[in-house]
């Protein structure tokens, strides 16, 4: 794990829509082929910016590993994904939630696979590289009943003029009300830190 303290990241335009038709579409292929009874339910903001800058190739990473993770430790039951954004300014603020109904995580466990000193391992590897895109990603898992990950990472927005941004702005403000994703208090404390900054949390 030391060695992705030294990843490369690499900004780029990209088709947000692109990236999660795809990441989505390898998830019901993958669901098909693990022969296992799991509804894959979705749930993507049809108002989030088409276009963001960012680092494609490490976001599709961390979401091909954690989906991984929830088929390989959910027999039967669902998979539930949701996307959804605030706007400020030149920034698309994405809040990606993952939760399954699998077989859960022992606390003990769960904070050994996610501190600093942990042996490689997926989700350790996702946090890790969250963290260094600048984002945060959080999991909360009860043993027999599932996990989920909850991921804030600010892309931003290609737009080239202000008109532009203010119409991005008021639509996604007007359309809004945040709710604070599940987890313990420290966890909500977070995300209402890391959402507040963006104006409008309700919990």
């Amino acid at each position: 794990i030391d060695d992705i303290k030294n990843i490369d990241t690499d900004n780029t335009k990209y088709n947000l829509s692109n990236l999660l038709k795809l990441v989505t579409s390898n998830v019901k292929k993958d669901i098909e082929e693990s022969n296992k009874k799991i509804q894959f339910i979705t749930s993507i903001d049809d108002t989030l910016p088409k276009e963001l800058i960012g680092d494609i190739t490490r976001l599709k990473e961390v979401l091909n590993k954690l989906f991984k993770l929830s088929i390989k430790d959910t027999k039967e039951g669902f998979i539930e994904f949701k996307v959804q954004g605030l706007v400020k300014g030149n920034i698309c603020r994405l809040m990606i939630s993952l939760e399954d109904s699998g077989k859960g995580i022992e606390t003990e466990k769960l904070e050994e696979m996610l501190s600093k000193d942990a042996k490689e391992n997926d989700l350790g590897t996702a946090r890790k590289i969250i963290n260094i895109l600048g984002g945060n990603l959080i999991v909360s898992s009860n043993v027999g009943v599932g996990t989920k990950v909850n991921i804030v990472l600010d892309q931003e927005i290609p737009v080239s003029n202000k008109k532009d941004l203010d119409k991005y702005e008021d639509s996604y403000f007007d359309k809004k009300n945040i709710l604070v994703l599940g987890g313990s208090a420290d966890e909500r404390k977070i995300f209402m830190r890391e959402i507040d900054e963006y104006n409008g949390v309700m919990e």
